[in-house]
């Protein structure tokens, strides 16, 4: 059987990973949903609820599938919080202009080979 609160914790997890991976803020995020940076707040820390509205609402905003909110529905998107390091490894690409991000990734493979941890 389904436990709430566990998918509303699992949800909770989720919205503040896509967001921070998305190098939004609290504040940002807020502007983007009408909504005030405290509720945002409240959210991803559990004290306010999230309804089925509301998701939809962030997934939208965050440009991604509603199911990402729920554990072992969305099988494209990791059922984990992204670890700290890709986030802040996100954060920077999401600054560099697209047309970069190939030469990036072909530094990223030597440097890995450097290391003895080949990659595709």
């Amino acid at each position: 059987m389904v436990n709430e609160a566990e998918v509303n914790e699992y949800a909770t997890r989720q919205l503040r990973a896509l967001r921070t991976a998305r190098g939004l803020s609290q504040t940002k995020l807020a502007w983007k949903m009408n909504i005030s940076p405290q509720q945002v707040q409240k959210y991803e820390w559990g004290i306010n609820h999230l309804s089925i509205s509301r998701l939809v609402q962030f997934a939208h905003a965050l440009e991604v599938s509603v199911t990402v909110f729920f554990p072992g529905i969305d099988i494209d998107h990791p059922c984990e919080p992204i670890p700290q390091p890709t986030v802040r490894f996100l954060r920077l690409l999401n600054k560099i202009l697209p047309r970069y991000w190939d030469d990036i990734y072909e530094a990223l493979k030597v440097m890995s080979r450097l290391t003895g941890k080949d990659c595709q």
